[in-house]
């Protein structure tokens, strides 16, 4: 068996693609909500036992780790997939060259620490990098086996997996933050649980490399893997330089006061577009010479998203006060404007986040890199002007800088012979649901009769405590009710809107929550 598994993914089946994107879709969507319970559960305890602080000072430590994982595999891990065949001796050439990179990744991260430490001002910035630099070590382990799933589109596999490193991830960072480890838990935490991943991928792989490398096949692909390089570095700008500047700018309580703000609608994009864009990569890499099925791929997929993302972008703004009182409690409510803002914003991020596929897949990961380059210093000066008004000016240049992605949307439809008129088309839907949606929690928030009934379970005294010898917190149950309505006079809405004037999209979300449900065409 784990033999025929790395043979078999040397000329993936095209064989019943469909039923398959299908059952990894839905194992992957299916794991979502368990995922997002599990990472806002374990913040809910974390939130109270750390500081911003210790959010911040780890926060820093990313940028940097970040930084360096932009060489961790030269897109070799995206080349082993979008390849139409491939053999073992390339498997083993990825693998060994991967291994280098990430041995020098981590003397550089150590190296990188020192100056690092410096430009943020705090030393504690020497050892947490120091340790959190392993993890490049570990994860280049990672990249043939986990190239070996997603060629043969085992997404069951790879959903169920993460899925326990999440619980470890929580549990390790919750009990050495129970220990009082302060920002250590979440280095320690993320490490431990990443390193299990790694093992648990590897066994069920069953691939070990020989020791020989193709040194043509590495240097064909160098052209290729610049521009996976180019695209990354870019990307990282751009989803990074707004933590650097609050960073240097108002130091590490207000970068970590911006970092669970931004973390959310984070979560969002992670959690829904994420699994998605595992699934269809190496489905549209399979596609590639198929642009009817090409295109259909895209046009659902994108639909699919839409309806999820957009409706859950504006919620969560809508509900941001309620939402940072109930899980993380009164130290952080300075968060609440800043994640009013950034929902939208991660929205909007999680809505674009398909096109990418459709470059890697094609092969033009250089185009994307070409258009990514000319919006940078776009993204740059928004950033830097938007801190001139603080904190709350950069979440909103962080809104602005989505502009640029109507043109990546432009460049990606030619691609597949398609247009912007269809993309938008089909996103349309779910815009004027979302809409219908937001405006529905306003009227209902305004409704004299519901705010005179929660007013009077606050006037009541009612209250739920939780409390022992290391916690202690209430939570009004005000809040608990007012969360409530919201929630469901949105989803109400938004459904109800969708069935009489979208019935195509509507049938779409029952087919969703179906295949969710039975896991029909997994087997």
């Amino acid at each position: 068996m784990t033999k025929n598994l790395v043979q078999l993914s040397f000329n993936p089946s095209k064989e019943n693609i469909g039923n398959r994107v299908i059952a990894g879709a839905s194992w992957q969507f299916g794991l979502t909500a368990v995922r997002i319970l599990i990472t806002m559960g374990s913040t809910v305890f974390l939130a109270r036992l750390l500081t911003p602080g210790d959010y911040g000072l780890v926060a820093m430590s990313n940028i940097v780790t970040e930084m360096a994982a932009l060489f961790a595999n030269l897109g070799f891990g995206q080349i082993l997939i979008q390849k139409k065949i491939i053999n073992r001796l390339h498997f083993d050439s990825i693998f060994w060259a991967s291994a280098l990179i990430g041995f020098i990744l981590f003397i550089l991260t150590v190296l990188i620490s020192f100056p690092a430490a410096w430009f943020f001002e705090q030393n504690e910035l020497i050892a947490v990098l120091s340790v959190a630099g392993l993890n490049f070590i570990f994860r280049e382990l990672y990249v043939v086996p986990n190239a070996i799933l997603h060629r043969l589109l085992l997404f069951k596999i790879e959903a169920l997996i993460m899925l326990l490193q999440l619980i470890l991830r929580a549990l390790f960072s919750i009990y050495f933050a129970w220990l009082g480890w302060g920002y250590w838990s979440l280095v320690i935490g993320p490490l431990l649980s990443g390193l299990v991943e790694i093992v648990c991928v590897v066994l069920y792989v069953g691939y070990y490399p020989r020791l020989r490398v193709n040194k043509a096949f590495i240097r064909s692909n160098l052209r290729q893997n610049g521009s996976y390089l180019g695209s990354g570095v870019l990307h990282y700008l751009m989803s990074n330089f707004d933590y650097i500047v609050v960073g240097r700018r108002f130091g590490a309580e207000q970068l970590g006061f911006y970092q669970m703000a931004y973390s959310l609608p984070d979560e969002l994009r992670n959690r829904l577009s994420g699994p998605l864009q595992r699934v269809l990569f190496p489905a549209f890499s399979l596609l590639q010479d198929d642009l009817v099925a090409f295109r259909r791929g895209v046009e659902k997929s994108q639909r699919f998203l839409s309806i999820a993302v957009l409706p859950i972008g504006a919620g969560l703004a809508l509900t941001a006060e309620e939402v940072v009182l109930l899980l993380y409690g009164e130290q952080w409510r300075p968060v609440i404007p800043l994640l009013q803002i950034l929902a939208i914003g991660g929205a909007l991020r999680a809505l674009f986040s398909l096109v990418g596929s459709i470059y890697y897949a094609c092969g033009r990961a250089d185009l994307a890199f070409k258009i990514n380059l000319y919006a940078t210093p776009f993204v740059v000066t928004c950033i830097f002007l938007g801190s001139e008004w603080g904190v709350k000016g950069i979440a909103w240049a962080m809104i602005v800088v989505m502009l640029p992605a109507f043109i990546t949307v432009y460049f990606a439809m030619k691609l597949i012979d398609s247009s912007v008129f269809t993309f938008y088309k089909t996103i349309f839907p779910a815009v004027i649901a979302t809409l219908f949606m937001a405006v529905m929690i306003l009227i209902f928030s305004h409704i004299e009769l519901i705010k005179y009934l929660i007013v009077l379970l606050e006037t009541n005294g009612i209250y739920f405590s939780v409390f022992n010898s290391y916690l202690d917190w209430y939570v009004n149950l005000q809040i608990i009710a007012t969360l409530f309505i919201k929630v469901g006079v949105g989803i109400i809405s938004y459904i109800v809107f969708i069935a009489i004037f979208n019935k195509v999209i509507f049938i779409d979300i029952l087919m969703i929550v179906k295949s969710i449900l039975y896991r029909r065409g997994d087997k």
